[in-house]
């Protein structure tokens, strides 16, 4: 064969392995979601086998995943079997999901999550169960979406290792057992990055869509208005700003529409707003005051509510102090938005004898918790104590809850 001839023969290329033709983001995402569940599991069985009162996993197999249905997802599956119930009618207590019953407070919830629910469990019959497993084949996708989108966003703003890093600590939150169990912040956390990474591609409208489903989850999905506005600041171009308003317009839409409806069929369309105040006694407080009445608690009599306090205090001191550790690493839009949850959770105070409540699971479906944790953790010592931190807390929150001690 001539010089010629071997210079034009092609050279059969090797097939590419087949994990390579996977993004990284998708890989990182599975790695993470299938470590994660087996972490869950694993821990599930252990608490429900070990502690007080308990049964084996492996022979009853469906009442271990029963463990997950507590709390929140009861109203949800409730809303998504039975609707709404009218808020003006007296309140019962939350004993029985049958259609005798009234759960007025039920509109606290907003109706995006539950009609999935619904959805979904409607060719399997209408009931509570197949809604609870719906809601936790829903959670498993948004959960594997949410990774994906985290890793997406984390690594075009700075690397694959801080990617990897903010994505491995969203799994092992404290309150990952809240999500898996489907509360409806796991359909707000994708959405949420979906918006974000939207406006970073100038996809606008499509991020302005996705901002009017956030607000049919959780009222707090308002706040997604910050990253438009950040940008319309940036802007300077006079129609790039019309654009930007148009879609920024789009995002409270949901909300609106919530409101509209409830107003069509219950005259009442700040309901979900009251019953916040008459059923679980949240009322409008200056931000500051809640810290106050953490004072008074800790100096009370009552344990329960002081340890219960205590916690609560220590995990949103701790966030804080994260992310004002990194604060100037961070953009603009993901800072304010977190800030903007933590404000506007603690413009609703809680029951004064626990004035924290909740708002530790609040701020951890706000992601840029996860990624100010992974920024900080390139520091050795400080990642040694936020893994350590986390993973301890993942544990026991996670036994906690399947064992039905209310946490957050």
């Amino acid at each position: 064969m001539s010089v010629q001839e071997l210079e034009h023969t092609e050279v059969p290329v090797a097939a590419a392995p087949r994990s390579s033709r996977w993004s990284p983001a998708i890989r990182e995402a599975l790695w993470i979601f299938l470590l994660s569940r087996a972490a869950l599991t694993t821990i599930t069985v252990f608490a429900v086998s070990k502690l007080p009162g308990g049964f084996s996993c492996w022979e009853q197999p469906s009442r271990c995943v029963q463990t997950f249905f507590r709390y929140d997802i009861g109203y949800y599956a409730a809303i998504a079997v039975y609707g709404y119930w009218d808020p003006r009618l007296p309140t019962t207590a939350l004993a029985t999901n049958a259609p005798g019953t009234n759960h007025p407070e039920s509109v606290v919830f907003f109706p995006l999550w539950p009609t999935l629910m619904r959805w979904l469990a409607m060719p399997f019959g209408l009931s509570e169960g197949t809604v609870f497993y719906a809601a936790l084949a829903m959670a498993a996708v948004c959960l594997l979406v949410t990774y994906w989108l985290l890793y997406k966003l984390v690594d075009e703003i700075w690397d694959a290792e801080t990617a990897r890093a903010a994505v491995f600590l969203f799994a092992f939150s404290p309150f990952a057992a809240w999500f898996a169990a489907g509360y409806a912040e796991v359909l707000l956390v994708p959405l949420s990055l979906a918006v974000f990474l939207l406006i970073r591609h100038d996809r606008l409208w499509l991020a302005g869509a996705l901002g009017g489903l956030a607000t049919l989850t959780k009222p707090n999905a308002v706040l997604l208005v910050i990253p438009f506005l950040v940008l319309l600041v940036e802007t300077w171009d006079l129609r790039g700003r019309w654009r930007i308003i148009g879609a920024t317009a789009l995002v409270p839409t949901g909300l609106l529409g919530y409101m509209t409806w409830l107003w069509w069929r219950f005259d009442a369309p700040l309901s979900f707003s009251h019953m916040q105040q008459e059923f679980w006694h949240r009322e409008p407080v200056w931000p500051w005051e809640p810290f106050v009445r953490v004072v008074a608690v800790l100096g009370g009599p009552d344990k329960d509510p002081a340890a219960h306090t205590l916690v609560d205090l220590v995990l949103v001191l701790g966030a804080v102090a994260v992310v004002a550790a990194v604060c100037r690493r961070l953009p603009a839009d993901q800072l304010l938005f977190f800030a903007g949850m933590l404000t506007m959770t603690l413009l609703v105070a809680s029951d004064p004898h626990y004035p924290l409540a909740s708002l530790p699971r609040h701020l951890a479906g706000a992601f840029p918790l996860s990624v100010a944790c992974a920024l900080a953790c390139r520091h050795p010592r400080v990642r040694q104590l936020v893994m350590v931190g986390t993973l301890s807390l993942f544990g026991l929150f996670t036994a906690l809850y399947t064992n039905g001690v209310w946490v957050a």
